[in-house]
């Protein structure tokens, strides 16, 4: 059975990674369009781990889809920066409807939940197709910087949970995900150095120093990213945010690490 669950696991895996790269291949249209589709099953997943009492706001997936729609827009040069007001314009919505709600005596939580959920997975996702504009040649798409992203976050993920299983005994957080462990935390670290060296062999767009403080970010706000998204799920006592992927869980299971390293992979490269 366990030897079944590694293959349902493993496969369910390669289709997510197969999916991400082709979409590196194909160009911003059509990774910024299945990002764009990874935010809508993202929010419809991250209400399950909302308080009980806002599970039913439908309001949260359609306010965060209308942002994501105009950011991937954005992205692709189709839409005049001056548009982007639009996004603190559906933003609002999420406040105009609690006018209208039956039990308004809980506001404040309700928007602050709904104004969280869309932060936490619209605007992160919004971010990671600009990283093609991030290499050498800022007007000119390119695949290298994106690649390394996704790249690094897979090598930390599969080389801590390998160390960690091999030799790990110290528990890193063990009150919010008892299996990570910090010898875990360290092989994953050093494997994805390595990738930083062996990108800057192969890409010119960073030296090999800058290269290798890519990599070491992504290591460490992924981790935090991981161990963030576990302790939404510990809160909802939940195991997973779905069932979209058989053997991972849900969606946002898989994208717990970009979210939390969009962002700031997104200024460093701005900075550098």
């Amino acid at each position: 059975m366990q030897l079944k669950s590694l293959l349902i696991r493993s496969l369910s895996g390669l289709v997510y990674v197969a999916v991400i790269l082709l979409g590196i291949l194909w160009g911003p249209m059509v990774l910024g369009a299945i990002l764009l589709i990874f935010s809508v099953l993202a929010l419809v997943e991250i209400k399950n781990l909302f308080p009980v009492e806002m599970q039913d706001s439908s309001i949260v997936p359609v306010v965060g889809t209308g942002i994501s729609v105009l950011l991937y827009l954005y992205s692709l040069k189709y839409l005049p920066a001056s548009y982007l007001s639009i996004v603190f314009a559906l933003l609002f919505l999420l406040f105009v409807k609690e006018i209208f709600r039956k039990k308004p005596e809980d506001v404040l939580q309700q928007v602050a939940v709904q104004v969280f959920a869309i932060v936490y997975i619209v605007f992160p996702l919004g971010m990671v197709n600009y990283f093609f504009y991030s290499g050498s040649h800022p007007d000119i798409p390119g695949k290298s910087i994106l690649f390394a992203f996704f790249a690094f976050i897979w090598i930390n993920d599969s080389f801590a949970y390998l160390t960690g299983t091999l030799i790990g005994k110290h528990k890193l957080a063990a009150q919010i995900s008892p299996k990570k462990t910090i010898e875990g935390s360290i092989g994953g670290l050093l494997f994805t150095l390595l990738a930083g060296y062996l990108f800057s062999l192969f890409f010119q767009d960073l030296d090999l120093f800058r290269w290798l403080v890519f990599a070491f970010l992504v290591v460490v706000l992924g981790t935090l990213g991981d161990l963030f998204e576990s302790m939404l799920k510990r809160n909802a006592g939940r195991k997973d945010s779905g069932n979209l992927m058989p053997g991972h869980g849900g969606i946002l299971d898989r994208l717990d690490s970009v979210l939390m390293t969009a962002p700031f992979i997104y200024l460093f490269l701005q900075l550098i």
